[in-house]
């Protein structure tokens, strides 16, 4: 009777039935075996704590809890308990209780009303239809917008374009269907739709629909709104889902058969479904995942340690919730009759009882289910060894328990997170398990144990355990837009719920379900950690040694809805392309801001709106969930190579802007500039598409285009010698780099891919690297194969370890780190290159563009870079290109663009494309006097060490080059 309340009282309590399952049910369970505590000789000799370690031992058996069970997911283990970062991430954007997709709070205008009971009241968004939400939703968002929001109809009408060209390259099937997954207000699927029935009459004929998957309730009323000329009528163009693009094939191809076996189309059930699926700003808002990436210092993890089947040296991220019992109390009184009513809780007392009885011991039972402890075994004697260490006065605070669940929980975690478990091939490549702390060898009975319990004991007193369920129920309760929820979630209210961030041991399905992550991204993840290994070393002691034990990790952001996602197209379309618009980077990119900022979370807060900056954004991430947009960077090398395991062909890769390029193979004529579509620059959307400077460009958005099935143009012949659809200049490695160090570009001088301080690390080694091959050192190669990648890692790091402290690339790092006016020029610069980039993209085509009514021995010579054929002297070929450079500047003043990117700017990026690396005519255009030195080139005549914005035209160039060459016959 001291271990668990009576079945008699829980019963009566009245929770909702999953909570009465999951406390009440064990109850009755142990009622029904008559266990009670006075009846049983105890086999150990703990008093009240060895009965309830009794009970709780049946009762979760009885649940179907074996007690090898740890960490299995979401739904059992830990997860059954506490939130994972991937679950309360969902639940905060997505979650029927308090998301920010789900309740409309992303909508602009949409009034946040709500009835205190978890429904949506009169004008609330949450999943309702009705008039009032109708008349009061607007096609914006909270404090962002998208590009097809901004820019609308005209970024629709762009890749309403672009799509046009694939079709071409597919051969112009029909039906032909298109894809979107998070399709927002349907602004991107109406402006595409409208821009194909205007503009390709063809290809609107040959649609069969626009299929738009959302998993928002009031989003999908929105986009139904926004294209109601396309969704309604006797043959509607547009159908909206409710499917979530992480499991969407079956959903979806049951709309599309319903398409191809109607009167219209006439196909078989199972006919081959040919399209493209659209994904603008859908992948960053997959579920992620937080884990960490541990190692003794001195000993980095190796490929094989990171792909092993137990997941030892990593931890998974998990969010643990608490509230004051007073104040808790306090606002629940507030809300009696009203909210707590409708969830049938008699009473606030006895709610409150209820939540402090489960205070007292589930956290024990979760540190059980974390494997924090050796199983049953490991929990009686934790439960022995801290008792015996404590006061008289500590173990009362604890009664009927001799020692408090949540504090021995809260203590167990944050030391297991300095000792996680070492995998079998990293025990057996050190040759001893010595220098690799175990948590099985972490004694409960220590002063560093008893320490750390009385620390947590201090910070919890007063407070109650929120399980992952009574969390939702206090949500459902409060409502959202309320008093009440500002009082728990504000960093000041008065009922504020804190936040417990936890790292616990990896479970069996977990780590299976990320078995794929970790073998794609193994050799990456290898090479930042030795990297991060060297340069913790340096920042240390000087790299004069290490003490034993100490342990070094590396923070990890992953998603696996990204490869999820893959997945669910290859299972949509039999042929066609995945076109997908994020803000993110490749693996290598993104993994080495967590080398050189190591205490970067890796989340994004996007809804900053100022009346919530004091009490949730400059507090944490975690702080107000539901009432602000939280995001991650998009792995695009995930994206990639999942596919590539499908047979998904990467096409194209880089910055989005390379979207507008007017030139490239398939399209039936040039495209048009943004700028032209909009006839000038007439709003600041437009001026923010050429001319913004992104906060972190490295990171920025990005275009990944993949294929399947092959090309089957209209005329292959036509199209040589392009046998697929691409777009020149968005080449970007993607799917593996050559070296961790170098750029992502031959071509570049400076690493436009990577963080700022990243690239002044990296160039710091690849200077250093040069250095010693001068003297003679030998250094591997950079073999694509991946060999030559982690050799090279090895053997810098092995150098920075030899060499003296002038000649240690690693002091790089420690010197850039105070000096942030350093790094903030490096930023600068880099947001510099990228709208140098996008301005020389505009130029190259307004260069093809002024020599389209040239014969054709010009044309080739402009793209080609080379002077004419016979009959036309360097002299004469000079005076041509000035005169195309004038007709350059008179385009560019024409349309603003001098204007807009400033003269100086415009100046410089055309002087260095004709004078000094001959983008544009060639050397013999080169004015004469002025050339200078040729620009360093490779064995095959690729430039190096270029200007990004100069490699830009280059590769588009080249593409053209080759294109008119076979057009024209000169090929």
């Amino acid at each position: 009777a001291h271990c668990f309340p009576s079945a008699r009282v829980l019963g009566r309590v009245g929770a909702p039935a999953r909570t009465r399952a999951h406390t009440s049910g064990k109850a009755m369970a142990m009622g029904a075996l008559g266990l009670g505590c006075a009846a049983v000789t105890w086999p150990f000799a703990l008093g009240r704590a060895g009965c309830w370690l009794w009970r709780l031992v049946i009762a979760v058996s009885l649940a179907g809890k074996g007690a090898s069970n740890l960490v299995d997911g979401p739904s059992s283990g830990v997860g059954r308990l506490l939130y994972s970062f991937q679950e309360f991430y969902t639940d905060a954007q997505y979650g029927a209780d308090f998301g920010y997709y789900y309740t409309g709070r992303i909508l602009h205008d949409i009034p946040a009303k709500a009835n205190g009971t978890g429904e949506a009241g009169e004008g609330s968004p949450a999943g309702t239809a009705d008039e009032s939400e109708a008349q009061g939703a607007a096609e914006s968002f909270n404090s962002y917008t998208t590009y097809p929001m901004a820019l609308s109809p005209y970024f629709g009408a762009m890749l309403a374009d672009r799509v046009y060209g694939m079709w071409r390259a597919l051969g112009k099937p029909a039906p032909f269907f298109l894809f979107e997954f998070g399709g927002g207000t349907g602004v991107l699927a109406r402006d595409v739709l409208k821009r194909i029935q205007q503009k390709w009459p063809d290809l609107w004929k040959a649609l069969g629909a626009y299929v738009l998957g959302e998993r928002s309730k009031a989003l999908q009323e929105v986009q139904r709104r926004t294209a109601a000329e396309f969704v309604s009528g006797a043959n509607p163009k547009m159908r909206v889902v409710d499917a979530d693009a992480r499991e969407a094939a079956k959903q979806v191809r049951r709309h599309v058969e319903e398409v191809q076996t109607s009167e219209t189309w006439g196909r078989r059930i199972g006919a081959p479904i040919v399209g493209t699926i659209l994904s603008n700003e859908l992948l960053d808002e997959m579920d992620p995942v937080k884990v960490r990436l541990y190692w003794p210092a001195g000993v980095p993890p190796t490929q094989e340690d990171i792909v092993a089947e137990d997941c030892a040296p990593f931890r998974e991220n998990f969010v643990l919730h608490r509230a004051h019992r007073g104040r808790l109390t306090a606002l629940l009184n507030g809300l009696e009759g009203h909210a707590l009513g409708e969830a049938r809780i008699d009473t606030v007392e006895k709610f409150v009882d209820e939540v402090s009885w489960e205070t007292a011991m589930l956290p024990c039972e979760a540190l059980l289910l974390s494997g924090l402890v050796n199983g049953w075994g490991g929990l009686r004697a934790a439960l022995e060894a801290v008792a015996a260490g404590l006061l008289p006065e500590e173990r009362s605070a604890c009664a009927p328990m001799a020692a408090c669940c949540l504090p021995l929980f809260l203590a167990a975690a944050r030391l297991a997170a300095a000792s996680p478990l070492s995998s079998a091939a990293a025990v057996q490549r050190r040759g001893s398990a010595a220098n690799a702390p175990s948590l099985a060898g972490l004694s409960f009975g220590s002063q560093e144990v008893l320490a750390a319990y009385r620390e947590e004991a201090e910070r919890t007193t007063g407070t109650l355990f929120l399980s992952k369920r009574r969390y939702q129920e206090l949500r459902r309760w409060v409502g959202y837009g309320t008093e009440a929820e500002s009082a728990l979630l504000f960093h000041s209210g008065a009922a504020r719920i804190d936040t417990d961030d936890l790292y616990l041991p990896v479970g069996a399905a977990r780590c299976e379900e990320l078995r794929g992550w970790r073998r794609r991204h193994g050799r990456e993840l290898e090479a930042a950690a030795t990297v991060w290994d060297a340069l913790a070393a340096k920042q240390d002691d000087g790299g004069a040694g290490t003490e034993t034990g100490e342990l070094r990790h590396l923070k990890l952001i992953l998603r696996p809805g990204e490869a999820d996602f893959v997945s669910q197209a290859d299972k949509i379309i039999d042929r066609g392309f995945v076109l997908t618009m994020d803000y993110g980077a490749d693996f290598d990119s993104l993994v080495w801001l967590n080398v050189v900022r190591p205490n970067f979370e890796g989340i994004h807060i996007m809804d900053a709106r100022a009346q919530l900056a004091a009490e949730c954004t400059t507090v944490s991430y975690l702080q107000c969930p539901g009432l602000q947009d939280i995001t991650t960077s998009v792995d695009f090398t995930e994206v990639a190579r999942a596919g590539d395991e499908l047979g998904w062909a990467v096409r194209a890769y880089g910055p989005l802007f390379l979207l507008e390029s007017a030139f490239g193979p398939f399209g039936s004529e040039p495209m048009v500039h943004v700028i032209e579509r909009s006839a000038g620059i007439r709003n600041v959307a437009v001026k923010s598409w050429y001319h913004k400077p992104e906060f972190e460009p490295w990171v920025a958005f990005k275009l990944l285009v993949q294929e399947k099935g092959g090309a089957r143009g209209e005329a292959e012949g036509a199209h040589a010698p392009f046998a697929h659809w691409t777009l020149p200049g968005a080449d970007w490695p993607i799917a593996g780099r050559g070296s961790f160090f170098q750029p992502a570009q031959q071509c570049w001088g400076v690493d436009v891919a990577k963080p700022p301080l990243a690239e002044i690390v990296a160039s710091a080694a690849l200077a250093a690297k040069s250095s010693a091959r001068a003297s003679g050192h030998g250094f591997a190669s950079e073999e694509p194969d991946g060999g030559g990648y982690l050799r090279e890692v090895r053997e810098l790091v092995g150098q920075a370890a030899a060499v003296g402290e002038g000649e240690d690339w690693r002091s790089a790092l420690l010197e850039a780190w105070p000096q942030q006016d350093w790094v903030d020029q490096r930023h600068v610069a880099q947001q510099h290159t990228y709208a140098d980039m996008h301005l020389t993209m505009i130029l190259v085509d307004y260069w093809r563009y002024i020599f389209e009514a040239d014969p054709p021995s010009l044309r080739i010579a402009a793209a080609c870079g080379t002077s004419p054929a016979r009959g036309f002297p360097p002299a004469a070929w000079r005076a041509h290109v000035g005169e195309a450079v004038g007709a350059l500047r008179q385009v560019a003043d024409a349309r603003r663009i001098r204007e807009l990117y400033s003269a100086s700017t415009y100046d410089r990026v055309v002087w260095d494309l004709v004078e000094i690396y001959h983008a544009f005519g060639g050397v013999n255009a080169s004015s004469a006097g002025l050339r200078g030195p040729m620009p360093p080139r490779a064995s095959d005549g690729a430039l190096i060490g270029a200007p990004a914005y100069v490699c830009l035209a280059s590769r588009i160039l080249e593409a053209h080059c080759e294109a008119l060459k076979y057009e024209l016959g000169d090929g």
